[in-house]
């Protein structure tokens, strides 16, 4: 049986000093050494200059959205976790629902252009599964 939606994990023990270290510091939230590490880390590793992080998906999603100040309507998969739907939502924007393609169950690009009006403003193609 393949399990789509139980997440692949390293060995416990490539990770038992580092959530020790957390553990004794009692900084389990709220920017904390290895935030920072870990963003810059990912800042030098992408090649960017600012990089933010998030608790979640939903929260990137609704601050990308903010920051790209995205209104109207937005073309999306409703084959998804609610956090696409809800991002949108959060921010006044109305969901346009496009079809799947039946081989990796993501939002099939041959739908999308019937699906624009005047009114669209993004296209959020999220991956489900880890798919292309």
């Amino acid at each position: 049986m393949i399990y789509v939606t139980r997440p692949s994990l390293p060995p416990f023990e490539e990770f038992q000093e580092i959530l020790r270290d957390i553990w004794d510091s009692r900084w389990l939230t709220n920017n904390g050494p290895y935030h920072h590490r870990f963003e810059k880390m990912l800042a030098d590793y992408l090649g960017v200059r600012y990089l933010s992080l998030f608790a979640n998906g939903t929260l990137a999603l609704i601050v990308a959205l903010q920051a790209l100040r995205i209104t109207g309507e937005v073309i999306t998969t409703p084959y998804s976790f609610v956090a696409t739907t809800h991002a949108l939502h959060w921010n006044g924007i109305t969901p346009v629902f496009c079809d799947i393609e039946p081989d990796f169950c993501n939002i099939d690009p041959e739908k999308i252009e019937a699906l624009i009006t005047p009114k669209t403003t993004a296209i959020l193609a999220v991956h489900v599964y880890g798919n292309p």
